[in-house]
């Protein structure tokens, strides 16, 4: 019905640019799902599980008899991470944990400690890099899930600010951005507008931001 409106408005010489308007506004629920679907998989996409891999890749070789040092330089050097690996072969395993920190910054208090801690006491650590992998495994979890839980917030902060900055540049384009002050009572409202407007979107972008 949308569409045979939209329609039969253009063949009677509607403006095709407020027409577009009116159907970006009326769509606007739909575009919200269809921006928060785009944003769950995009999230998706960007899960990284390297910091399991290394502290499960630093298990296996130690159980399988590599010394720490050993451990971390094969897994760094299997994960392409050529500075970790070449500041545990060369240089001290204070170092090397140092390097780890900026590396894995989410496990990073646990990984620094385990291994400077291990490293002066001789202990076995297989054990401590399997729970610090179970760790990262599940903080990349609960981010996923944050990520997801607030994609419809996200996609309708994006849209709150197209759409508002899209109607400017119409307004800015066709040379009627004066007539939102040719009175008091429009300046008046287009104040109030706005204010209300920055208003929430300052509120959206806290929920936003909080929810990270």
């Amino acid at each position: 019905m949308m569409v045979v409106l939209l329609s039969i408005g253009f063949a009677l010489g509607a403006d095709p640019r407020k027409l577009a308007l009116l159907a970006v506004t009326v769509l606007v629920p739909q575009l919200i799902l269809v921006a928060g679907v785009a944003a769950v998989w995009l999230s998706r996409r960007r899960s990284d599980p390297t910091a399991a891999l290394f502290c499960e890749g630093v298990a296996s070789e130690l159980r399988a008899g590599a010394t720490l040092r050993d451990a971390i330089a094969a897994t760094g050097t299997f994960l392409a991470l050529p500075k970790l690996a070449d500041h545990a072969r060369n240089d001290s395993l204070s170092r090397a944990a140092a390097e780890a920190r900026v590396v894995f910054p989410t496990i990073a208090r646990e990984l620094e400690t385990t291994i400077t801690r291990v490293a002066d006491s001789g202990g076995a650590a297989a054990d401590l890099f399997d729970e610090i992998a179970a760790l990262a495994l599940a903080q990349e979890e609960i981010r996923r899930e944050v990520l997801v839980a607030s994609a419809p917030a996200r996609a309708a902060t994006g849209l709150f600010v197209v759409l508002p900055a899209g109607y400017l540049l119409y307004r800015w384009t066709s040379g009627g951005l004066a007539d939102l002050a040719g009175s008091s009572v429009q300046v008046t409202m287009t104040v109030i507008g706005l204010g209300l407007f920055l208003v929430g979107l300052a509120v959206a972008v806290l929920l936003v931001w909080k929810s990270r």
